[in-house]
């Protein structure tokens, strides 16, 4: 099969990433908001592409990829491949994950070696050292074998296409991002104030932590000239998990005054703070921050040492590799400027109600990133309320245009059913709750208008039903009193699902003040209630005081 252009797929253009903080949760945060993904390369004169769907050609069912990792047993690379293999089951492919617990140029050599001699369809490969993995891969491609990469590229004429998280210039950027305001968190002012730092990642041979380390110097020096790097050629562990830690030591030891660790590398960056919590420090005395999963990163998160980092959906990533691999394989030719269709990745956009609510009150969200931010500030150009919420879930494109033509809303209380009236309009909506009937807590001069107007509008109310599961296909659900399943095709899934009492401080209060009330929903009665019946509720308990 014959490629006509060497491109470069992003993923960064179908991917939202989790930029997360320490104490908030990651789990609904990197979810793909779109079902296809356009392939791009850098512009050359002529040839600017036109985003067609890539021309039919074969199927890739019954294809077999071999999937290679940098090195085997790293949380990335482990969920990269557990996502590869669960899309594989409904792509009808298989994938081979073949790789090596040591990250050196040898053994993925041999690992590439291994693959050809299985006679595999396709490699997708996350390269250790592009230049030193050249000849196997060429030797791969001579052999009828389709290449692709991910995550870190090889020479561009090594492969034929490139899975990527990101372009240098993104990545770059958003670890300056972190950087700086893991800083300020601390009290430190990034612009005025004297700032050490350096980079820790794995080695210097890698494609893409060296491209993201060399865009966020540039950034650095652009912008923050007062921050000095008192390592300019980098500490490297590579992917080791023991040497991070070594290394993690050597850089706390040879500068005991540094302010900022930038670690890029997902093996890196638990190492550093495991140095930092052996050296009893803690995130107010260093910033730590780069790349890496949430589990590898949630002890340090608990003991204070770490205040942000960040990362992508790296099951996605790993699946769009091995599928895009695949497609190759299958003799599908890609130009620059077209749209492969990936079935199943189609991204459902779990949003919390929480989430909703400070976005409209012109407040971005804990760990969102630039979609959210650009939708706050559109909300706060249009005078915020809920009227541009309306607006902004009707959207069609734009920053805002989070939500798809198929929504299930979880929770019917007041919030679920406002959601579900502003958005209705050309979209399909469910709105389910485990209650028997919708609307609970919400008064009869609100609660039947609203009702009514769903109902005229063909809003699907589902009282007695609970969310059992988002799936890739749509929302699995279950009748609580018949116990019958169904799943409902959807795109976007979003909860509405109330609050709870936190009493605390109220429990604290009347033991030494036995005259304290509660009042409005605080109340253990469980009534919603109306801000004016709060506020006579306020009033009689303070006449009765």
């Amino acid at each position: 099969m014959k490629v006509k252009r060497l491109v470069a797929l992003l993923l960064s253009l179908c991917m939202i990433f989790a930029l997360a903080a320490c104490g908030e949760k990651t789990g609904e945060e990197s979810k793909a908001p779109e079902s296809s993904a356009p392939v791009e390369e850098s512009k050359a004169p002529g040839n600017e592409g036109n985003n067609d769907p890539a021309p039919a050609g074969g199927s890739v069912e019954g294809k077999t990829v071999a999937f290679i990792p940098k090195v085997s047993g790293n949380a990335f690379f482990e969920v990269a491949n557990t996502g590869a293999q669960e899309f594989a089951k409904d792509w009808g492919i298989t994938v081979d994950y073949i790789g090596s617990p040591n990250a050196t140029v040898a053994d993925q050599v041999q690992c590439i070696n291994d693959a050809i001699s299985k006679g595999v369809d396709a490699i997708c490969i996350s390269t250790v050292d592009a230049a030193g993995v050249a000849d196997a891969l060429q030797a791969a491609q001579a052999a009828g074998i389709a290449v692709s990469t991910w995550d870190s590229d090889s020479k561009p004429g090594d492969r034929a296409l490139m899975v990527s998280q990101g372009t240098p210039e993104v990545l770059g950027q958003m670890l300056v991002d972190l950087s700086v305001e893991g800083l300020k968190a601390r009290g430190v002012d990034p612009e005025k104030d004297p700032v050490k730092y350096c980079w820790h990642y794995s080695q210097a041979t890698v494609t893409d932590q060296n491209s993201w380390q060399v865009e966020g110097e540039k950034i650095i020096k652009e912008k923050y000239p007062n921050w000095e790097n008192v390592q300019p050629d980098n500490y490297y562990s590579e992917q080791d998990a023991e040497k991070s830690v070594t290394i993690g030591k050597a850089v706390l030891a040879a500068h005991a005054d540094i302010d900022l660790i930038i670690c890029n590398d997902s093996t890196a960056l638990p190492g550093q703070l495991e140095a930092a919590q052996q050296a009893g420090l803690t995130k107010d005395d260093v910033t730590i921050t780069g790349f890496a999963t949430p589990n590898a990163i949630k002890p340090y998160c608990t003991a204070n040492i770490l205040h942000n980092w960040g990362l992508w959906d790296c099951k996605v990533q790993g699946a769009l590799g091995c599928y895009v691999a695949a497609y190759i394989a299958a003799g599908n030719d890609v130009k620059v400027g077209d749209t492969i269709d990936v079935p199943g990745i189609d991204g459902k956009n779990v949003v919390k109600s929480e989430d909703i609510k400070a976005m409209c009150n012109g407040i971005v969200p804990e760990g969102k990133g630039m979609i959210w931010k650009a939708a706050v500030a559109a909300i706060k150009a249009q005078g915020g309320t809920v009227g541009f919420m309306r607006m902004g879930l009707n959207m069609k494109s734009g920053p805002t245009a989070i939500v798809g033509k198929r929504v299930m809303v979880v929770g019917g209380g007041f919030a679920g059913l406002e959601v579900a009236e502003a958005m209705c309009d050309g979209r399909e909506i469910w709105v389910i709750d485990p209650a028997k009937k919708l609307g609970n807590g919400i008064g009869i001069i609100d609660k039947n208008p609203t009702i009514n107007l769903l109902k005229k509008k063909g809003v699907h109310l589902m009282p007695l039903t609970e969310l059992i599961e988002v799936t890739k296909k749509g929302a699995k659900v279950k009748n609580v009193e018949t116990g019958e399943e169904q799943l409902i095709e959807c795109d976007t899934v979003l909860t509405s699902l109330g609050v709870e009492q936190n009493t605390d401080l109220y429990d604290e209060i009347v033991k030494v003040w036995p005259h304290a009330k509660l009042i409005g929903d605080a109340t253990p009665d469980g009534k919603v209630y109306r801000t004016l019946e709060a506020v006579k509720g306020g009033y009689q308990a303070s006449m009765a005081i």
